[in-house]
């Protein structure tokens, strides 16, 4: 349905977060900790800023979903009262949320400015470097980067966007939670004494500015009209079957009941750092590196590429096979078809309406509670190689129900 939009995407700030715990769950310290539950929402923007200081011991390494691992998990819930339930529709973890963003809105820009008075740019697609922050004891790195939270689906038409555009007025308790970790989420600096303060300053705390992107109607003020639902969660595997070289692992078995839009895959090696924390220290597995570059002195940086899992299929039922990528360098190829963006190495996205067909949307209402039991869906691949701590994890875009319009018909 085509509706009498004057905004999409009206952006205004919310409130500003004092992160001033480590390894601590905060909200907004406005309006009870709820979101703006007078318009309708396209996206939200964290603007985090901090500086991190390390003392007594230099830092000896940065960790694959640095920076953006310091923001640990993002998750946005309330009670929608026309549908009478609790909703967590948005569970993701900030560099998995990064990685998404980079995917469909371009690579994202990490500033900082460290201690030698160097100002630095660090594009989010680029980790050719061997480190992109000041390693040195006593070093001081200030770092500043944006993630949004977004609640349409992205990649789309505008229209179709609109269709799933978060009705915050039907909520009671529209809560952002943002899982904050702490500096062993983004270095190794055995020893040091790591400590995260305000941007910029020695002291005070690091800050989170929430923003929002806000839609508008005009008179209707979108009466009547009830938006689908966007469903952004994760599923994790580690151990085994991530540990072992094995042709055919079953890896994720995927939800049913709704459909599935997009699935993104991460594969890498976790940190064993403080409890709570999930922070991978690299991506894919070590050996049988490649890279690619741009043409000779096109000042183009090296981009290193690790090993991925092979044969990744979709299955949807017992042998029926949905989708088949020979690794994830096949679905990188994929993705830069259609959104002119490359994977990080590690990553991979399987995306079912690349070319903004609803369509050709992967749909799994009807697998479940049928004549002869639920249907068996799930993804496997080949594992080329046994590394500890090995990990995998999946991002669903699921899209639960559709667009309403409860307004009565009008008959003449």
């Amino acid at each position: 349905m085509r509706l009498p939009l004057t905004a999409l995407t009206r952006y205004e700030r919310i409130g500003v977060i004092a992160a001033n715990a480590i390894n601590t769950e905060f909200r907004l310290p406005t309006q009870g900790g709820n979101l703006p539950m007078d318009r309708f929402i396209e996206s939200l923007r964290l603007t985090v800023r901090f500086r991190l200081t390390n003392a007594v011991a230099a830092i000896t390494a940065e960790h694959a979903d640095m920076p953006f691992s310091i923001i640990e998990r993002v998750e946005v819930s309330g009670f929608h009262r026309i549908r009478m339930q609790n909703e967590v529709f948005i569970n993701v973890r900030g560099s998995d949320l990064a990685e998404l963003n980079r995917l469909y809105n371009g690579p994202q820009r990490v500033n900082g400015a460290n201690i030698d008075g160097a100002s630095k740019i660090y594009p989010g697609a680029i980790r050719a470097l061997d480190h992109r922050l000041t390693w040195a004891i006593n070093a001081v790195n200030d770092i500043e980067f944006n993630l949004d939270v977004p609640f349409v689906p992205l990649g789309m038409p505008l229209w179709k966007q609109a269709e799933y555009l978060l009705d915050a007025p039907n909520y009671d308790n529209l809560t952002l939670r943002i899982f904050w970790a702490d500096a062993l989420q983004l270095v190794v600096a055995a020893g040091a004494t790591l400590t995260l303060s305000a941007f910029g300053a020695v002291g005070g705390n690091p800050a989170i500015t929430v923003s929002g992107r806000f839609a508008q109607a005009g008179p209707s003020l979108f009466r009547g009209f009830v938006p689908g639902r966007i469903w952004r969660t994760f599923q994790e595997v580690i151990a085994a079957p991530m540990l072992a070289v094995a042709n055919q692992q079953r890896i994720f078995n995927l939800p049913r009941g709704n459909r599935i839009r997009s699935m993104l895959l991460k594969v890498g090696q976790k940190v064993a750092v403080t409890a709570g924390n999930n922070v991978y220290g690299a991506l894919g597995w070590p050996g049988g590196l490649f890279a690619l570059a741009g043409p000779p002195d096109s000042g183009v940086p090296v981009e290193q590429f690790a090993l991925t899992p092979g044969n990744v299929t979709v299955f949807r039922g017992t042998n029926k096979v949905n989708r088949v990528y020979d690794s994830f360098l096949d679905l990188g190829e994929e993705t830069v078809r259609a959104y002119g963006v490359r994977p990080r190495s590690g990553y991979g996205l399987i995306d079912y309406c690349e070319h903004g067909i609803e369509d050709e949307i992967f749909d799994l209402r009807a697998l479940i509670a049928g004549p002869t039991g639920d249907v068996d869906c799930f993804i496997q691949w080949d594992i080329p190689a046994a590394v500890a701590l090995s990990a995998a994890v999946v991002v669903y875009e699921e899209w639960r129900g559709g667009p309403r319009n409860l307004n009565p018909v009008q008959r003449s």
